[in-house]
This record gives structure tokens, sequence and C-alpha cells, in this order.
């Protein structure tokens, strides 16, 4: 009587065929998961940021504006004669459409309500702002 002494080429082409097909089906589950997670940090970040140039406009009696084009975010500060350039945050992935280009005053109020929508392949957040500075995110 002989032993068998292991697995045949077929069984184990089966094996790895059915371990290939499980590991892509979890690759592209977690892929998509992470995008998503993306989206919705990018509009965390966005929200805080707004949050900051409000805080930084009342801390440093500045009058900060933000404005929103394609994918980046830049921050303008009035030096009493014209906006200058603070900073510019890019954001991959995600479209930035705006109604209103915010001023934020020193005495902590917004010259213009505005919507911000966040848009990207994985939907679409919108951001607003009321006149006393409160951010609601939908």
């Amino acid at each position: 009587m002989r032993k068998k002494q292991g697995f045949s080429l077929i069984e184990m082409m089966i094996s790895f065929l059915i371990l290939t097909i499980i590991s892509y089906m979890i690759t592209m589950k977690t892929s998509d998961y992470f995008k998503e997670m993306k989206f919705h940090s990018d509009t965390y970040s966005i929200r805080n940021i707004i949050q900051k140039v409000r805080v930084r406009a009342i801390l440093k009696y500045e009058t900060l504006k933000i404005s929103f084009k394609d994918n980046h975010l830049k921050i303008l500060k009035y030096d009493g004669k014209k906006w200058r350039k603070i900073k510019i945050y890019n954001f991959s992935g995600i479209t930035l459409k705006s109604n209103n280009t915010p001023v934020f005053y020193p005495y902590g109020t917004v010259s213009k309500l505005f919507s911000l929508y966040i848009i990207s392949k994985n939907g679409i957040k919108k951001i607003t702002m009321n006149i006393t500075g409160r951010i609601n995110i939908y």
C-alpha cells in the first residue's frame, strides 16, 4: 500500500486561486473604505482650518479672508491696503465650491454667510457658517 506524499498540482492551483480571489475582494473593500475615510478626514480638516482662522482673527486682532478654488483653500490677511496671502492648503481628490468668500473680523463675526460644498467621488459634504461663526457639516 502506497502512502500519499502531498497535494497534487491541481489541488495546489485551486487553493491558490481561492486565496487570490479572497485577497482581491478584501483589498478592494479596504481600498474603498480608506478613500471614504480620507474624504471624511478632509471635510473635518477644512472645518478645523475655518475655525482656526476665526480664532486667529479674534486673538491676533486681524481681518482674515478664506477663498476656495478647485482643490485648495487660501487664507488671506488684510494689511490695511490689500489682501496678502498667508497660507494655501491643497487637498487632492476633492473639489471645493463656495457661494461666498468669508471675511473674519477681530470681534468674532463673519462678513458673509457661506456654504462650502466638498465634492468627491465618494459623495458630497456641505459646510455652512452663520454670522456668529457657528459651523455645521451636512
